[in-house]
C-alpha cells in the first residue's frame, strides 16, 4: 500500500491549483456542534499565540487523498479518503472571512468622504478577497466555450448543492437531510466565531485580524500531513482502515463504503445509481440509520446481528459481494439490486417506527385498524416487533393489521403492565420475522398460539394479570400514560365485552376514533375536592383505577371544577358506553370504586390477550 506523505498546513493543501472531490462511498458532512466547536477553539489558540508574538503551531491530523489520473502540471486532482470534515470545516472558515472582508468594504463605501488611504485599504480588500476565493473556494477558467468555475471542495453528490450554496448564501431552502443540518449549523458557528472577535473593532483591526487569521494562523500555524495514494482499490481499504482505528463511522457508512468498493470497476451508471439509492438511505440520523439496518438484518436473518463487526456481519450475511473478484455486470446489477430491496426497507421500517402506515392509500383496512400500529408505536412505545411487521409488509396490509392488533393486546399484559424481561417475546418475534419471509406466508393462527403460550410460561395469565391491574393507581404529577392507553381501549372494546367477549377481542365501533394523545384522565370522585364534598371514604379509593375514567379534548370544560355528582349526571349524555355504565350508580361510594376497579380488571383480562 503505496502512501506519500507530505508535511502541509491548511493554507498550503489548497495551493498550487489543487482541487478535492469526495468519492461516492463517503458519508456526508458528519461534524456535530461540539466537533466543530472543538475545531474552532484549535484555531483560536493559534490566534492567540500569533497575538501574543510567540507563535505555535497545532498539529490537526492526517489529510489522506487518491491522486486522480487527470492531474496536470496546472491542476492537481484528489479524491478524499479520510478529512472530508476538516477540509469541509476550513472551506466554511474562509468562507465566514470573506463575507467579513466584503461587510468591511460596504463600510468603506459607505463613507460619506474617503480618503487616498480608505481608497487604498478598499483596493486591497478586493484583491484579498479575489484571492481568497480563488484559493479555497472556485477558480474561473476559460474553457475554449466560455468561463467555468472550478471548485477546489467538491463534496458528496447528497451534500455538494446544499454546501456550495451556504457558502455563497443560497442555500435558503429547509435542509432535507441531517448533513445538511450540520452544513449550515457549522457554517453559522463559524460566523458566530468571527463575529464575536471582531466585535467593536474598527475597520482597521478588523482587517488585522482577519489577515493573520488567512495568511500566518490557517497557513503556518495549522500543521496537517497529507498522505497520497496512487491506487484506488486501496483507497477504499485504507478507508475501513482508518475507520477502525478510532475514525467514528456509522454502520451506514461503512456498508456504503463496501458495495461502492465491490463496484469501483463496473459501469459509471451503476456506480451512480448505487450511490444515489445509499445518499437516500442515510438521509436519516445516524442513530436511526444504524438502528433501522439492525432491524432490517433481523428481519431477514431471524437474530439479532452482533454488536460489534456488524457491517462486516451485515455485507457477508445481505449482499452478494467478494473481496477479492470483480464483480460480473450480472453481479453487480444483483448488487444494486440488494441495495435498492434495503432502500425500500428502510423506508418501511421508518414508517413502522413512527407508526405510519407502510402502505398507500387508499387502504384495503380501515383507519381503525389502520390507528393501532400508531398507539403501540406512541403509546406502548414497544418497537422490537419492527423486523417482524416488516416481514409482514412482504404478505400484505391486512396480515399486518391482524399482527399490529394482536401484538398490541399481547405487550400490554406482557410488558407494560406484567414487567417481564422483553428478551423471550423479542426472539418470538424474530423467530416469524424469519419464518415469514422464507416461507411467503403469514398464519396469526399460530402467532396467537405461541403468544398463548409464552404468556403462560412467564406466569402472566389472569391470575397474575387481574391483581395487577387492581393495584395500579393514578400518580399526581405522573404521565398514568399505562391508566389512559387502558381505559381508552377498554371503551373500544366495551360493547364485545357487554355482548360476552367470545372470540377475538374485537372494537365493534370502529368507526369511532379516540385520540389517544389528547384524552384525559378524569377523576369521578374528584382529585381536590372541596371542603363541602370532601369525603374521607372515597380520598381513600380517589387513586384506584374504579374511580378514574376518561373525557376527550371537547369534554374537558363541561366537567372542569364540578361535583361528583354534577359529574354522574353530565355522564348519562356521554357518548362513551363506559361513562354511561357509571351514571347507572346514580350514587358514588368507595364501595362502587372498588366493585369497578375489580370490573375493569376482569376486563382487561378478557381484551389484553393475543
Amino acid at each position: 500500500m503505496a502512501i506519500s506523505p507530505e508535511q502541509s498546513t491548511f493554507g498550503g493543501l489548497f495551493e498550487n491549483n489543487r482541487t478535492f472531490k469526495v468519492p461516492k462511498y463517503q458519508r456526508g458532512y458528519a461534524w456535530e456542534e461540539r466537533s466543530i466547536e472543538d475545531f474552532l477553539n484549535d484555531i483560536d489558540v493559534c490566534l492567540e499565540f500569533r497575538n501574543s508574538g510567540t507563535p505555535k503551531t497545532h498539529f490537526f491530523g492526517g489529510i489522506v487523498v487518491l491522486q486522480n489520473d487527470i492531474n496536470t502540471p496546472l491542476q492537481q486532482n484528489f479524491e478524499v479518503i479520510d478529512g472530508q470534515q476538516r477540509l469541509a470545516s476550513v472551506v466554511m472558515v474562509v468562507s465566514s472571512v470573506i463575507k467579513c472582508l466584503e461587510q468591511i468594504v460596504e463600510e468603506l463605501n459607505s463613507r460619506v468622504e474617503p480618503d487616498i488611504a480608505v481608497g487604498n485599504l478598499k483596493a486591497n480588500l478586493e484583491t484579498d478577497i479575489v484571492e481568497l476565493k480563488r484559493k479555497y473556494l472556485y477558480r474561473t477558467i476559460d474553457s475554449g466555450n466560455g468561463y467555468s468555475e472550478i471548485h477546489k471542495l467538491t463534496l458528496s453528490d447528497a451534500d455538494d448543492t446544499f454546501f456550495k450554496g451556504t457558502l455563497v448564501g443560497e442555500s435558503a431552502d429547509p435542509p432535507n437531510r441531517i448533513s445538511h443540518k450540520r452544513i449550515r449549523k457549522a457554517y453559522q458557528q463559524c460566523n458566530r466565531f468571527l463575529t464575536e472577535r471582531l466585535h467593536n473593532l474598527c475597520v482597521e483591526r478588523k482587517t488585522e485580524f482577519l489577515r493573520q487569521l488567512v495568511n500566518n494562523v490557517l497557513l503556518e500555524d495549522c500543521e496537517v500531513v497529507l498522505m497520497l495514494s496512487d491506487n484506488k482499490g486501496e483507497a477504499y481499504q485504507i478507508f475501513q482502515v482508518l475507520n477502525n482505528r478510532g475514525v467514528q463511522l456509522s454502520d451506514g457508512d461503512l456498508l456504503r463504503a463496501s458495495t461502492l468498493k465491490q463496484l469501483y470497476q463496473n459501469s459509471t451508471q451503476i456506480q451512480n445509481q448505487v450511490s444515489e439509492l445509499w445518499d437516500r438511505i442515510l438521509s436519516y440520523s445516524t442513530n436511526e440509520i444504524d438502528r433501522y439496518l439492525r432491524w432490517c438484518f433481523t428481519s431477514y436473518e431471524g437474530e439479532r446481528p452482533w454488536k460489534h463487526e456488524f457491517a462486516r456481519q451485515f455485507i457477508d450475511r445481505r449482499f452478494s459481494t467478494t473481496d477479492n473478484a470483480i464483480p460480473s455486470s450480472e453481479e453487480a446489477s444483483n448488487l444494486m439490486s440488494e441495495v435498492r430491496q434495503l432502500h425500500g426497507d428502510v423506508k418501511q421500517i421508518h414508517d413502522l417506527e413512527k407508526g405510519v402506515w407502510p402502505f398507500p392509500t387508499p387502504s384495503t383496512v380501515n383507519e381503525w385498524d389502520r390507528k393501532r400500529l400508531l398507539v403501540l408505536a406512541r403509546m406502548l412505545r414497544h418497537t422490537n416487533a419492527v423486523p417482524l411487521l416488516l416481514s409482514i409488509c412482504e404478505v400484505g396490509e391486512e396480515d399486518l393489521a391482524k399482527a399490529v392488533a394482536v401484538i398490541e393486546r399481547t405487550v400490554f399484559r406482557y410488558k407494560t403492565m406484567g414487567n417481564v424481561h422483553i428478551d423471550r417475546l423479542t426472539k418470538l418475534y424474530n423467530r416469524f420475522a424469519k419464518n415469514t419471509r422464507d416461507s411467503g406466508q403469514f398464519s396469526i393462527t399460530r402467532l396467537r398460539r405461541e403468544l398463548k403460550e409464552l404468556l403462560s410460561a412467564v406466569n402472566i395469565g389472569d391470575e397474575v394479570f387481574k391483581p395487577i391491574i387492581e393495584a395500579k393507581t393514578y400518580v399526581v404529577r405522573g404521565s398514568n400514560r399505562e391508566i389512559r392507553y387502558m381505559l381508552t381501549t377498554l371503551e373500544e372494546y366495551h360493547q364485545w365485552y357487554e355482548n360476552g367477549a367470545r372470540g377475538t377481542p374485537k372494537c365493534n365501533d370502529s368507526i369511532m376514533l379516540f385520540d389517544y394523545e389528547n384524552t384525559t384522565i378524569e377523576h369521578i370522585y374528584p382529585q381536590n375536592a372541596s371542603e363541602n364534598e370532601r369525603n374521607p371514604d372515597l380520598e381513600s379509593v380517589k387513586h384506584m383505577v374504579g374511580n378514574l375514567t376518561i373525557l376527550g379534548p371537547e369534554e374537558n370544560n363541561r366537567f372542569s371544577n364540578k361535583s361528583t355528582d354534577e359529574k354522574l349526571e353530565l355522564f348519562r349524555d356521554s357518548n362513551l358506553m363506559m361513562n354511561r355504565k357509571i351514571a347507572e350508580n346514580g350514587t358514588w361510594t368507595s364501595e362502587i370504586v372498588r366493585r369497578r376497579t375489580t370490573r375493569i380488571a376482569s376486563m382487561a383480562a378478557k381484551v389484553f390477550v393475543p
